[in-house]
């Protein structure tokens, strides 16, 4: 079965990770310490701070924008359903907005309604696409969730972005089997950020949410292998665009080509009733494909309301195979049966 999704582990990161034992620090220290310097170089902020995983992220930064409970936090209904978990572990009241075509939230959604109690909103940049922050209200209002995301360019503050966080599990852009970190415009950001991996009040050096150096050196061998991994994925991208953009009933969503996918998704634009027969056929032949969000947050959590473009967007999507250990012979495999089916 090729799978849908699947680390990319290199001999360079088990040389990585050799080193890391040999040195006989396992603990978050050094290492960690040259993740955080790496990631806010890389990706244009002032700091970053590592923690345990894109869980323990997102709390801090909701924490960090004055989340407590009975605070009201914007979601869109079309996202893992990781993020309501820490919303609700917060005491957070979520607020579930609808989509528009770009798979994100719909700045005009009344989710986001401005006035008294206002909510904090989790914007996720889903399969790699970049989002045009300037449709949203303020960015002090807004974390975006890099979960699927990776930039290929610095980015500038005038693009809205004033913090943001990703994840490092298996299946993430960087793999680290769990981690995570929060990208910071501002040092004292940052530092608030550090304070609560702290014990208040108490005299001992306690980490509340560590990221051991174990899982930052693997993560941090992966970062200096990433041009190579985003350019695996757009080379994978281009091919499928190729092989499937002559196809009728099928949609492909416009990809910015300075961008990496994280996901190939392609849109059933007839017949979409038939997405899980195509599923089942796929499978058949040895090849896992998937819905690329596996259940909505309203069909977990009542909000008395439609989301009538979510609801279209799940029941029309496909995530086909893209991953950069994906090896040419099942790319094309996968393109062939994608051919035949998709037809």
């Amino acid at each position: 079965m090729i799978p849908h999704s699947r680390p990319t582990l290199t001999g360079r990161d088990a040389r990585a990770l050799e080193q890391l034992i040999d040195s006989g620090m396992l603990a978050e220290g050094a290492a960690a310490a040259m993740l955080e310097q790496e990631l806010a170089r890389l990706c244009g902020f002032a700091d970053a701070v590592v923690v345990g995983s894109g869980c323990q992220a997102l709390m801090l930064a909701l924490r960090l924008r004055g989340v407590t409970a009975g605070s009201r936090v914007a979601l869109p209904t079309y996202v893992c359903p990781e993020v309501l978990g820490v919303a609700e572990a917060l005491g957070a009241e979520p607020v579930l907005a609808d989509c528009d075509e770009t798979y994100g939230i719909d700045p005009g959604d009344i989710a986001l309604a401005q006035g008294a109690g206002a909510p904090v909103v989790v914007l996720p940049w889903l399969f790699g696409h970049r989002l045009d922050m300037h449709r949203y209200a303020s960015p002090s209002t807004i974390i975006v969730d890099w979960a699927q995301y990776f930039p290929a360019t610095l980015v500038p503050r005038d693009e809205g972005v004033d913090l943001a966080i990703m994840s490092f599990e298996a299946t993430k852009m960087l793999a680290g089997g769990e981690g995570g970190a929060i990208l910071c415009r501002s040092a004292a950001e940052a530092d608030a950020i550090r304070a609560m991996k702290r014990v208040t009040g108490s005299r001992y050096k306690l980490n509340l949410y560590p990221m051991s150096d174990l899982q930052a050196a693997l993560v941090l061998s992966q970062l200096r292998q990433v041009p190579e991994f985003l350019e695996r994925r757009r080379q994978l991208a281009d091919d499928y665009d190729r092989a499937l953009s002559g196809l009728d009933g099928i949609g492909i969503p416009k990809r910015d080509p300075a961008v990496a996918p994280f996901r190939y998704v392609v849109r059933l634009r007839r017949d979409a009733g038939r997405l899980d027969a195509v599923i089942a056929e796929f499978a058949r032949r040895g090849i896992a494909v998937r819905r690329p969000v596996a259940v909505m947050l309203h069909q977990i959590r009542q909000a008395g309301r439609a989301f009538p473009a979510a609801q279209r967007l799940f029941d029309e999507s496909l995530s086909l195979p893209l991953y950069p250990a994906l090896d040419d012979d099942d790319a094309v495999a996968v393109m062939q049966a994608a051919t035949e089916i998709l037809a």
